[in-house]
């Protein structure tokens, strides 16, 4: 038993009961196939690329960091 995810028994540094990881998944209500979240608009990988590419192939993606940022918060979008 230790705080490691890969632990036989995992025990967090939070209450388990503060999350209902039982509870059925929520239906998905946004049309989007993925979220980004990228707020490091300077670093050196390939985030923004990525993203850009997968949008000139007419993947729907919800960005909501600092980068690239098409949606806010809420449901709607800007």
């Amino acid at each position: 038993m230790t705080t490691s995810l890969s632990s036989d028994v995992p025990v967090g540094y939070f209450s388990w009961a503060e999350y209902d990881i039982m509870a059925p998944v929520q239906a998905k209500s946004e049309k989007a196939l993925a979220a980004a979240f990228i707020s490091n608009c300077g670093a050196r990988n390939f985030r923004l690329e990525a993203l850009e590419a997968l949008e000139k192939l007419n993947v729907t993606i919800d960005s909501y960091g600092s980068c690239h940022r098409n949606r806010d918060g809420s449901t709607g979008a800007f």
